[in-house]
């Protein structure tokens, strides 16, 4: 074999592992971005009614925030108990995590007519059927209606239970996916249970189960 010949067999040889490596990400990326639509369709799926709750209004994300999250998909609505008229206000997202790790309520709110009221904390909180999952908390008061207490409860999963790290943006966007759950009520202070817990322990075992769909 000529010295052209063995250099020309190298090289080959290299380009074709090249195109190889280049093909497999390509899968790869394929196949991600094919499981984000599958988990936005799973998600634009769960059930209206369930339980004591019923649903009011179902409504279209704000244009700027969806783009924003870059979201495969979504629910935005508000439900009432049956019993005793709560109302709370619940999206869900899905989508890639970066831009879903890092939008927070105290971000969100404290742009609009809300001044953080109380401040974060974790809450842990058990679901029937759902186990246990770490939620964050935070408070917000409406500058027109100072004696009305917003309270949020939020937190994220890669499909795998919902946790809420005080650092989202370090411990969250190497996943390859991410949910993002946030429930809203106007709360009196010190209520119990609060209409935001009560929900999630309803809601949390319907929506773990669609999340785990193939």
């Amino acid at each position: 074999m000529t010295k052209f010949a063995l250099w020309f067999g190298v090289l080959a040889a290299t380009a074709l592992t090249g195109v190889s490596g280049l093909i497999d990400a390509a899968l790869r990326h394929r196949e991600a971005a094919d499981a984000l639509i599958r988990a936005g369709q799973r998600i634009e799926r769960l059930p209206g009614d369930f339980g004591r709750w019923r649903l009011l209004k179902e409504e279209p994300l704000h244009a700027s925030t969806a783009h924003e999250l870059q979201c495969r998909g979504y629910v935005n609505r508000s439900y009432v108990h049956l019993d005793n008229g709560d109302r709370v206000n619940v999206a869900v997202v899905v989508g890639p995590a970066g831009p879903t790790a890092v939008h927070t309520p105290e971000i969100c709110y404290s742009a609009r007519e809300y001044e953080l009221a109380d401040p974060p904390e974790k809450r842990r909180l058990r679901a029937p059927g759902a186990g246990e999952h770490e939620f964050r908390r935070v408070g917000f008061r409406s500058r027109q209606l100072p004696s009305a207490t917003l309270s949020v409860y939020y937190a994220w999963s890669d499909g795998r239970g919902w946790q809420a790290p005080e650092a989202p943006r370090l411990m969250l966007t190497h996943l390859p996916k991410l949910y993002k759950i946030q429930v809203a009520a106007y709360a009196d202070q010190g209520a119990t249970p609060d209409p935001c817990e009560a929900f999630l322990r309803d809601f949390l075992p319907i929506l773990d189960s669609r999340m785990q769909e193939p």
